[in-house]
């Protein structure tokens, strides 16, 4: 049996940035060998709610649609992977430092100390 390697990254809805909270909503997969591009994804309503009543649930289900559609459409096809060097984005990693970030206007007393 042979084996090939796959790519993936997580899809995740951030529904208010400022708060730092997000919920998975699908996944993404690639593999070059294959020339295979594909998605699936599942929002969960009730969890977004939790984070964000006022989230707007169509808008998000319609970019989530557009990402599996768009994917299908390449999915099989030949020259999908874009050649040697397609690869997918490496998952966003946060690092703070000092404080966090706070929303609004800052004066000059506000600003970071080095």
């Amino acid at each position: 049996m042979t084996r090939y390697p796959f790519e993936y990254v997580v899809v995740r809805v951030v529904p208010r940035v400022e708060r730092g909270e997000s919920i998975n909503a699908g996944v993404v997969v690639y593999c070059q060998e294959l020339n295979y591009l594909g998605a699936r994804t599942h929002l969960d309503a009730d969890r977004l709610r939790a984070l964000d009543p006022t989230a707007d649930l169509d808008a998000i289900e319609t970019a989530l649609r557009a990402l599996t559609d768009t994917c299908a459409s390449a999915g099989h096809r030949p020259g999908c992977g874009g050649g040697d060097r397609a690869t997918l984005p490496p998952a966003h990693r946060t690092t703070q430092h000092g404080r966090p970030a706070r929303p609004g206007a800052h004066g000059p007393d506000d600003r970071p100390r080095r």
